[in-house]
């Protein structure tokens, strides 16, 4: 069992080290007490870990500061059981968040993160905890799969405003008291803002929380004065942006739509705000839909606008059927961006949550993307085989997994007459379970027309049972043990649902809500699979949750009518029981076995009906 760590702290002296090293017995790191600026090593010993067994391991430390971070990489080298490696954090930080991983694997501590605190001397430095307690709470939980502790949580924010009282802490304690206190907040907030209001030199997170509380807690506080001040203070920060953003949304006129953007961007010395504001005014452009505002504000800003803008840009003037000409320079353009930033490793694109490691793994996905987007567009321009080369480098740079991008492969050889391709390249895709109907039908039509005799039955069966040996190989890796946290709700019927109840049956739980767009793009295949595998010794509970509307049972039975679902909807209208199960976002499915254990978890929506009905119907059979 791994310690817990940051909040408890051992130290040892090793024999001949000037300095102390902390050790937890996973992660151990000198000096114990680190300051700030200076460099830390990193000693990581993955026994007993899920990465005990991997060649490859990597870390990424994200240095966190105020209510920001940043990711970076740590090359780790292994000295005996031990993993070494150093970072230097930036002046500003406060505190790190380490993650380890060797590709889809990692270890953060069981859910409760690798942490290091900077110090003053022998005391941690304002912000270590209530980082800390900021990660866990949220952007930890997405970027490290930390597990939501709210006594934790309660505990790290508490400490921290009793060593350094003040809103820096205070701000997110009341964010966090708002989502999980909801009773406490009011008092909490009322005094803290009249404590604020009467303080005579007031910092930025004074005026943070005066604009957020002020105008409900003080009697005549109008809110702006705080924002004035935030943005004087931080004339490129945060909330300067989100002002910045709102100008660039209510005007109209695209011509001063661009100067104000110029303006905005004078302000900003870092890439990620920039990225941010041009992101924003591309996607407000290409909304009005109207491409000739969109190619000024390509002429305005063609060396700053992101790819991915121009992959938006094109694709979606390329699917009303406007423009075509201008979306293919687009998407030109695009592919050659993109081919210049991996041959000169340029990240000038990278978010803050990325690392570069991470950026440029990624990018190659994102550079599929593109191309997909580049062969749609020759291929409404007749350019048939142009078309079906950069599908194939798309196919090539998302490493086929794209059933979607696929298929338009195959469809493209299909133009091209290229049949004897088309056979292979298709085999291979219902070989790995990366296909589509459309796929399988059209290599039938051609594997028979060029082997005629030949026994297509017996052919697809073959390749479909490696499909499927690759879908359980896949799923033992990620198969778990986990007990299934207990609960009891209403269905849209009005009867008691409670899993407890189903023991001795495999259960799907799926989380979701009405407005995730990923959620409704999954539902036509869950409702085959339903269809498929449902039935006395298999149930399946579609959890409605993370709802704001008023009346979310009514949100809900209107949602489900209007697509004639046969869903079993249970409506978790607290979010209690979503929050039992630690979900970061949805959709997210997890298989229960008949013991009641949680068996498979599954986040996301990867695009194919197809592929989600075989993937479950494979954890099916397992469990059976």
């Amino acid at each position: 069992m791994k310690k817990y760590f940051g909040l408890l702290i051992i130290l040892i002296f090793l024999a001949g080290c000037s300095r102390e090293r902390f050790n937890d017995g996973m992660l151990s790191y000198e000096p114990a007490k680190p300051e700030k600026g200076n460099a830390v090593d990193i000693y990581y010993n993955p026994s007993g870990s899920k990465l005990q067994d991997k060649a490859n391991i990597s870390a990424i430390v994200y240095a966190y500061y105020s209510d920001e971070f940043s990711a970076a990489d740590i090359e780790l080298k292994k000295e005996d059981s031990l993993w070494k490696g150093s970072f230097k954090p930036t002046s500003d930080a406060e505190g790190l968040l380490i993650k380890f991983y060797d590709g889809e694997t990692i270890d953060n501590n069981e859910g409760k993160g690798y942490f290091i605190y900077l110090h003053d001397g022998d005391i941690p430095v304002q912000g270590a905890l209530s980082g800390h307690a900021t990660s866990l709470n949220s952007w930890g939980r997405s970027l490290s799969d930390l597990e939501k502790d709210t006594a934790t949580v309660s505990t790290l924010y508490r400490e921290e405003l009793s060593k350094y009282p003040g809103s820096k802490a205070m701000l997110p304690y009341l964010s966090f008291i708002e989502r999980n206190d909801k009773e406490r907040l009011p008092a909490m907030a009322a005094a803290e803002a009249e404590r604020v209001n009467g303080l005579t030199d007031k910092s930025y997170e004074d005026y943070m929380l005066l604009y957020l509380y002020g105008e409900k807690y003080i009697a005549g506080f109008k809110p702006e004065t705080a924002l004035n001040k935030l943005i004087e203070i931080k004339p490129s920060g945060r909330m300067a942006l989100s002002e910045d953003i709102k100008l660039l949304s209510a005007e109209q006129d695209i011509d001063k739509k661009i100067e104000l953007a110029k303006k905005a961007l004078e302000k900003y010395s870092d890439s990620f705000n920039k990225n941010n504001l041009l992101s924003r005014l591309v996607s407000l452009t290409i909304r009005s839909g109207d491409p000739v505002q969109f190619e000024k504000v390509y002429n305005a800003f063609a060396d700053k606008i992101n790819p991915m803008s121009l992959n938006q840009a094109a694709w979606d003037f390329a699917e009303k059927g406007v423009a075509i000409d201008k979306a293919a320079n687009y998407a030109q353009t695009g592919v050659n961006l993109f081919e210049d930033i991996l041959k000169n490793k340029n990240d000038m694109f990278r978010q803050q949550y990325q690392s570069p490691k991470e950026y440029f793994e990624n990018l190659d996905y994102s550079y599929g993307m593109m191309l997909d987007t580049y062969a749609y567009i020759l291929d409404i321009k007749g350019d048939y085989k142009s078309s079906a080369d950069n599908y194939a480098k798309a196919v090539e740079k998302t490493k086929g997994d794209s059933p979607e991008i696929n298929e338009k492969l195959i469809v493209s050889l299909e133009k091209t007459g290229e049949k004897e391709k088309l056979i292979k390249v298709a085999e291979s895709f219902i070989a790995t379970g990366k296909k589509t109907s459309k796929i399988e039908e059209l290599f039938s039509k051609y594997y028979l027309e060029l082997n005629p005799g030949a026994d297509l039955t017996e052919k697809i069966k073959t390749l479909k049972a490696k499909a499927y040996a690759k879908i359980i190989s896949g799923l033992k890796e990620k198969e778990m043990n986990e007990p299934a946290p207990l609960f009891t709700l209403i269905n849209l019927a009005g009867k008691t649902i409670s899993l407890n109840d189903l023991k001795g049956k495999i259960v799907i739980i799926d989380f979701w809500a009405t407005w995730c767009g990923p959620c409704r793009s999954s539902f036509p295949g869950m409702q085959q699979a339903l269809d498929k595998f449902g039935g006395d010794d298999v149930e399946f509970l579609f959890i409605n949750t993370w709802e704001n509307v008023p009346d979310k049972k009514d949100n809900a039975d209107k949602f489900i009518k209007e697509n004639k679902y046969s869903f079993n909807v249970l409506l978790d209208l607290d979010n209690k029981v979503i929050e039992s199960y630690k979900v970061q976002g949805i959709p997210t499915k997890f298989i229960v076995g008949k013991d009641g254990s949680i068996k498979f978890k599954s986040v996301g929506f990867g695009g194919s009906s197809e592929e989600l009905v075989n993937e479950l119907g494979a954890m099916i059979s397992m469990l059976k």
